[in-house]
């Protein structure tokens, strides 16, 4: 499922541009962990009926990321999976690399995942997440490196402040 316009790529600046149709919304989380905000949002996603990959940036936050969305939420069941180099049927994949193991739509970033591979792989998908915990300045610096590079990559990126709560 490539999110493409039917135009070729296009160099500028001596990169090539791809002509996808992405957004990137970044949310900003200051309440809570952003580990609790991504699970809230794969748990509102699975409830509409997406498929989403969340690429976490080690084996060690995938697995935390993995147990999270076991126990975070008693009275909900979020049916997922961690990806090791095979299809997967859940509607929530969980990797440490590029690629698309469950034919999902949105692509969710965890932690400090390097930009530039990061645009590298996005083509299969329309929609980009990203939790920027604000009171950690550390993500904040990776968030706004992937901000930049994807932007200067074209694709639409939007910021969404944490409302009152």
């Amino acid at each position: 499922m490539r999110a493409y316009d039917g135009e070729r790529d296009t160099l500028e600046n001596g990169k090539y541009m791809t002509n996808l149709k992405i957004r990137a919304d970044f949310f900003e989380v200051v309440s809570i962990k952003w580990e609790l905000a991504l699970c809230k949002y794969i748990e509102d996603a699975v409830e509409r009926g997406e498929r989403i990959y969340i690429w976490a940036e080690s084996s060690q936050l995938a697995e935390y990321l993995d147990d999270l969305l076991w126990t975070y939420n008693e009275s909900s069941f979020i049916p997922h999976a961690r990806w090791n180099d095979c299809d997967i049927s859940e509607p929530v994949a969980i990797g440490t690399t590029p690629g698309n193991p469950n034919d999902a739509m949105r692509l969710v970033v965890a932690g400090r995942v390097d930009p530039e591979q990061l645009c590298t792989g996005i083509e299969d998908y329309s929609y980009l997440v990203d939790f920027v915990q604000k009171r950690d300045e550390s993500l904040t610096m990776h968030a706004r490196a992937r901000w930049s590079a994807l932007s200067k990559a074209g694709v639409s990126v939007e910021f969404n402040a944490e409302a009152d709560g």
